[in-house]
């Protein structure tokens, strides 16, 4: 019976895990004046080279080992300052960003979102 249990709170976990949600890119200005947090992810010369959302933390995901991504979490929860508040995370194209908010989520961020189509399809879309 233990077994059971463990296994549906497991299988349950996972799929909540998979299943994060996106944000499209002509909302993000109603997002952020509700007061939502944007973590920029791309690489510092990518963000010094193609520009940044306006009032996004820079937070760049340089490696994605343990030992980085551990301190990586640490920076963001002082962001965050709870690991219950939404935030946005922004990449390229969107998918690392999806990537890396599923594994947010299983970690216990449990407000984790990702722009659907990243920086790419906000640019595009604010010209």
């Amino acid at each position: 019976m233990k077994w059971l249990l463990f296994l549906l709170l497991s299988t349950s976990i996972f799929l909540n895990a998979s299943d994060v949600k996106s944000l499209n890119a002509t909302k993000i200005n109603k997002y952020l004046s509700l007061n939502g947090i944007v973590v920029d992810i791309r690489s510092k010369q990518t963000q010094e080279k193609t520009g940044v959302i306006p009032e996004s933390y820079k937070l760049p995901l340089v490696k994605e080992d343990e030992k980085s991504l551990k301190i990586w979490k640490f920076k963001l929860l002082k962001i965050l300052k709870s690991a219950k508040r939404s935030f946005l995370l922004v990449d390229e194209d969107g998918t690392n960003s999806k990537k890396l908010a599923q594994r947010l989520k299983k970690d216990g961020f449990i407000q984790a979102i990702y722009l659907k189509g990243g920086f790419d399809n906000w640019k595009n879309n604010t010209k």
